[in-house]
């Protein structure tokens, strides 16, 4: 197996029994604490883009109105499952080498990846919930079926 942790390339192949597999770094990666203490830390994720872009994803359900400085490069979402909205903020690029125009390119790619996982996050929370509660979305105590279809 070949590893070119710097390749661009968008397959992560891991095929032990090919000697010509590339193992590569994948395009994003998803950070939060681990450690959780009660603080607003607890809420904090971030989108590592190709190891050398840090990416800050806000829910503005969860923050509120955030006042940005004018240096922050920054794009608002809509994830209309839930009709949430995020904001998500380039923080730095350890290579520089994006402008502001490269960097919003930058979180439009990396809100698409992100948008993917809150999709799969929801499939698996509907399929925890189906296998303790049944397919009726009435079943489940304390008003948790909100924005959430079991189909």
């Amino acid at each position: 197996m070949k590893y070119n942790p710097y390749s661009k390339n968008e397959q992560f192949e891991d095929d032990s029994s090919d000697e010509d597999s590339l193992l590569t770094l994948p395009e994003f990666l998803f950070a939060e604490f681990p450690i959780k203490t009660g603080g607003v830390g607890d809420f904090r994720t971030f989108i590592v883009y190709y190891g050398s872009i840090l990416i800050e994803v806000f829910s503005m359900n969860l923050y509120g109105k955030i006042d940005f400085n004018d240096e922050v490069i920054q794009k608002s979402f809509n994830y209309l499952p839930t009709k949430d909205t995020y904001v998500l903020a380039f923080h730095y690029d350890t290579i520089e080498q994006f402008d502001k125009s490269s960097s919003i390119e930058v979180l439009d790619k990396a809100w698409v990846w992100y948008e993917n996982y809150l999709n799969w996050e929801k499939q698996q929370l509907v399929q925890q919930l189906k296998e303790e509660y049944g397919d009726d979305p009435d079943n489940i105590p304390d008003g948790n079926s909100d924005n959430l279809s079991l189909n």
